[in-house]
């Protein structure tokens, strides 16, 4: 009986072990789901609003080649990603609050990219103007004499 008694608690302890490498294994699991659903509701969101900013924005009048779509003067992506932030920490999102607040962060990667892309052509022409360069209205190569213009494109915006 003793015998027995021994054989039943080796299996016993062998099947707790199994049952915590499954539970573990689970939890990664889910953890790996929820970082790809994240992943797809910022960067898809991010997507979008670019895609909505280019397919039905207007020119910036600073930088014409830069286009934005604004609902009542605000940008579409700014207004989405404070709302939806907003709407998150008040807890209007219920149970929902974490996927809100992926769509908001996406919603703000769109803005503050086409924002950096804004504030770069900036410094850019700021720099050129430093130092005398030739103003850029196309295509770019750098050379040893300096900056050669190769063709006028839709970056001819930012010449003043």
């Amino acid at each position: 009986m003793a015998g027995f008694a021994a054989r039943t608690s080796s299996w016993f302890d062998k099947y707790t072990s199994l049952k915590g490498r499954v539970e573990r294994i689970k939890e990664k699991g889910e953890e790996a789901i929820g970082q790809g659903l994240q992943l797809v509701e910022v960067g898809g969101t991010a997507f979008a609003f670019s895609y909505l900013n280019a397919r039905n924005g207007k020119p910036d009048p600073k930088h014409p080649g830069i286009l934005r779509l604004q609902v009542m003067g605000v940008d579409a992506d700014l207004g989405a990603a404070v709302g939806l932030h907003v709407l998150a920490f008040l807890g209007g999102a219920g149970k929902y609050g974490e996927h809100a607040h992926n769509i908001a962060d996406g919603a703000a990667a769109s803005y503050l990219s086409r924002l950096g892309s804004e504030l770069g052509a900036d410094a850019r022409v700021k720099a050129q103007q430093k130092t005398g360069g030739a103003q850029i209205t196309g295509g770019v190569e750098v050379r040893s004499g300096g900056v050669e213009v190769t063709g006028a494109d839709r970056v001819n915006q930012y010449v003043r």
